[in-house]
């Protein structure tokens, strides 16, 4: 509906059932854009080896690594301790950081790797957390299926002869540009 007024002005008002069809074919347009995603929890473990002495760095890989290729996670928390047992006290100078890119341990390979000679600063996501730790993870953290979600534990606290574990909670989703959370 429009009203003319004086000088040629025109506006155009819309009326409540104009309003009510535009607003029904937004809901029509957004209804097949839902993201829709399910809820997984991931873990991973590693024993460092009699032989071991140093203060690390060392990596530990998630099992899977990575969502499948056409697939993408969004993490939303990670937990990491000594031992079998996550209700185990605090190691003294032990420090674990998640990371998200391309794991020192590659795709397939044994779930710790030796003593790193250095670490990609680019792939840290939530770095200098105590061991053990519950790290909820920042918002928009994506790992998509190029890419590996792994812990780096480094610190005089590493031991020989001792298993660490992971666990992590992730949203696996289809890896469009439509599939956003935020």
């Amino acid at each position: 509906m429009e009203i003319a007024l004086a000088g040629g002005v025109v506006i155009d008002v819309a009326t409540c059932e104009d309003l009510a069809r535009h607003h029904e074919r937004l809901r029509e347009a957004l209804e097949g854009r839902r993201p829709t995603g399910k809820y997984y929890m991931i873990q991973g473990s590693g024993a460092t080896t009699a032989a071991f002495a140093g203060a690390g760095p060392i990596a530990i890989s998630f099992t899977p690594q990575s969502p499948p290729p056409g697939r993408k996670w969004f993490v939303q928390f990670a937990a990491i301790w000594v031992g079998a047992n996550p209700a185990t006290t605090a190691v003294a100078s032990l420090f674990a950081a998640l990371m998200v890119g391309r794991c020192p341990t590659g795709p397939g390979a044994p779930a710790i790797s030796a003593s790193l000679t250095a670490v990609n600063v680019a792939d840290t996501v939530v770095p200098g957390q105590a061991v053990p730790s519950a790290i909820s993870v920042p918002d928009k953290t994506i790992v998509k299926s190029q890419q590996q979600l792994y812990v780096v534990l480094a610190g005089s606290g590493l031991a020989a002869s001792t298993v660490y574990s992971l666990n992590a909670g992730i949203i696996d989703t289809v890896d469009d540009d439509e599939t956003y959370f935020w």
